[in-house]
């Protein structure tokens, strides 16, 4: 009698059921809501019309592990010739606070997410990639701009990947209150050419008459795999921007949901992206107009 073997989707959740999820306690009905979805929901095919141009074979044929490192990593490589920024640090998708800046000037605030963050339900089940990060999602933090301040510096978020084919899931809450002004930079890279998955989400929201400046840089391995996914709620007379520029990556999928709140919003999404030989990037954007008299541009 042949023993029956577990499924690609049971080898990664027998993984990944010691690791509880860094949103967990902040988030208990999110989690759990995913925690539902996920019992249900496979990786998704092409036979889904939000994936058909999306193959996942690539992601779902390997054996992924979650890989906390300490490792003592040069940031030479990765800092952005000529800009002064604050740098938040992260390794496998956990924040590395000794490789961090820790000098924060007044107005930003950069910790923990609060309990009373705006977070939609739909957007943790909405497919299989989704509710993993938030069952598992390895570390969170949040950058916030206080009323009426603008930011001295730009803050540079560097995700790592270390090591080989860890999975990381690392989640970033933005947010600019009234009249505040923040820009952030996002990198993702690999220290070693191995083989890596990074599941990530940055979720933010722009508060009234405020500007949100939001920078995504891909310089993925050549064998690495990235799902991005961009959630954003855009308040009254806010400006928006993202740009989101794919330079290198074996198989890139970026999602961007923008939600615009209120009336007198310019938003502006920008893209470019470089791919080469067998490399997959795929970018999805959908722009909700919840109220008249507010604009999106698109240009990819």
């Amino acid at each position: 009698m042949e023993t029956p073997t577990a499924s690609k989707k049971d080898q990664l959740l027998g993984q990944l059921s010691a690791r509880p999820s860094a949103l967990r306690e902040t988030f208990p009905e999110l989690a759990m809501a995913a925690r539902e979805a996920l019992t249900e929901l496979d990786f998704p095919t092409t036979r889904q019309e939000n994936w058909k141009y999306t193959r996942t074979t690539k992601l779902s044929s390997e054996e992924w592990t979650i890989q906390p490192s300490q490792a003592n990593i040069s940031l030479s490589e990765w800092r952005i010739p000529g800009l002064d920024a604050i740098e938040l640090v992260w390794v496998n998708g956990f924040f590395r606070a000794d490789l961090s800046s820790t000098e924060i000037p007044a107005g930003l605030s950069i910790g923990k997410p609060e309990p009373l963050t705006i977070r939609h339900k739909e957007e943790v089940t909405m497919d299989f990639f989704s509710a993993l990060h938030e069952v598992h999602c390895t570390d969170a933090l949040a950058i916030r701009a206080e009323k009426s301040k603008k930011t001295e510096k730009p803050v540079h978020v560097l995700f790592i990947q270390h090591g080989t084919q860890p999975l990381s899931q690392p989640h970033l809450f933005l947010e600019t209150a009234e009249l505040a002004e923040l820009d952030v930079i996002v990198s993702f890279v690999s220290s070693d050419g191995e083989k890596a998955l990074c599941n990530a989400v940055i979720e933010g929201n722009a508060g009234t008459s405020s500007k949100l400046n939001c920078t995504l840089i891909e310089r993925e391995g050549e064998q690495n795999a990235l799902i991005c996914r961009s959630l954003f709620s855009i308040e009254r007379d806010a400006v928006f921007h993202i740009h989101t520029h794919t330079i290198s990556g074996n198989w890139v999928r970026n999602d961007l949901h923008i939600r615009l709140n209120g009336t007198g919003i310019n938003a502006f999404l920008n893209g470019i992206y470089l791919p080469r030989e067998s490399q997959h990037i795929d970018n999805h954007t959908l722009v909700d107009h919840l109220l008249p008299h507010c604009e999106s541009n698109e240009l990819y």
